[in-house]
């Protein structure tokens, strides 16, 4: 399980650099191996794969929605007056 846990880690560093789809298949993963465990044997586990999850959904949003794209130059006008 702390060998998990450094994985989600890792995975959080590649989400930070821009690699999405690889941090996406080592929470997959991972979350899949929690998954497999009893309950009561490590339950932050689950919980820290569903919180890197949500983190990766966040930065997938953001890297590709149209709002993360550059204004036009008649609206960066507008916005500096």
């Amino acid at each position: 399980m702390v060998t998990s846990r450094c994985r989600l880690y890792a995975a959080l560093s590649l989400m930070q650099r821009g690699y999405l789809i690889q941090a996406r298949n080592i929470v997959i993963y991972e979350y899949c191996f929690a998954k497999s465990l009893p309950p009561n044997l490590d339950p932050k586990l689950r919980r820290m794969c569903l919180g890197v999850w949500a983190k990766l959904q966040y930065l997938w949003k953001l890297k590709y929605s149209k709002a993360s794209r550059p204004l036009a130059k008649s609206n960066r006008n507008y916005i500096n007056k």
